[in-house]
């Protein structure tokens, strides 16, 4: 493991000691999955921890971190200032890690494991297509707010952005039936849905030594987004790209001071 791979290690022996103390369902998802699967740990050039909860553990997802050990971690919550998403990253105090597009913001910039949110994705053709109208919509006005970011004149617009997004997130919480063929993440990526059956169970994977928990049909997940995920990619598209600074020594903001 590299130093940024050994420090996310450390979170996450966190994130799943207190998420489990709780009873909340967590799954590890997309290359951290994949890594879990096909090296038993990260994968060997990746710089990111993703794992996913479900909509309706989040208020106790919140509960859950203040049980982390005192002042080592902030919880970045969505929609909050310079961050338009709808996800929470879970950040370590005293640490740095910016990523490529977010140098100029005033979130905070410490090591973070990405914490995605599986909502119910509806079965019927019309309120589909109105949920992915919303959707689209929503992504627009996300790429739209990345222009605002580090720029205290236009708060007043990325307010406009956040009221916006927290209006239309309620009509999709609307749209979905009780019992749902899908969930979905509400992001901009082409390959969201996940078969909701996935989301049932979980299974323990092991993870650099350590056991962690994924969804139950693991295989037909990562089948599902990447196809054949055993094979590795070519070589020149092995490497981390998440990361522009790392420095698990020095706060965010000492590193910007100095540097910026």
């Amino acid at each position: 493991m590299n130093e940024v791979q050994e420090n996310l290690l450390k979170m996450m022996v966190d994130l799943d000691r207190i998420l489990r103390a709780h009873g909340i369902y967590y799954a590890l998802e997309y290359g951290t999955a994949l890594g879990a699967v096909r090296h038993k740990g990260f994968i060997p050039w990746d710089d990111d921890l993703d794992v996913t909860i479900r909509r309706e553990d989040v208020d106790r997802f919140r509960e859950a971190v203040e049980d982390l050990p005192e002042g080592e971690y902030y919880l970045q919550e969505p929609l909050s200032t310079d961050w338009m998403n709808l996800f929470f990253k879970l950040r370590k105090n005293n640490t740095t890690a910016i990523e490529p597009d977010h140098l100029s913001t005033r979130m905070h910039q410490g090591l973070f494991i990405d914490v995605f949110i599986l909502e119910k994705y509806p079965d019927s053709r019309f309120r589909r297509l109105l949920y992915d109208t919303v959707m689209t919509a929503e992504h627009v006005l996300q790429t739209i707010s990345f222009k605002t970011y580090g720029k205290p004149k236009l708060d007043w617009l990325q307010r406009l952005f956040v009221w916006t997004v927290r209006k239309t997130d309620a009509l999709l919480d609307m749209l979905p039936e009780e019992h749902t063929e899908y969930c979905t993440y509400r992001l901009g990526e082409f390959k969201r849905l996940i078969r909701s059956r996935y989301a049932e169970g979980i299974t323990e994977v092991d993870f650099e030594g350590h056991r962690f928990t994924t969804f139950k049909d693991i295989h037909e997940r990562l089948t599902d987004y990447y196809g054949d995920y055993m094979t590795l990619p070519p070589e020149d598209q092995r490497v981390g790209d998440h990361l522009s600074v790392f420095r698990a020594d020095m706060d965010y903001k000492d590193w910007l001071e100095n540097n910026k």
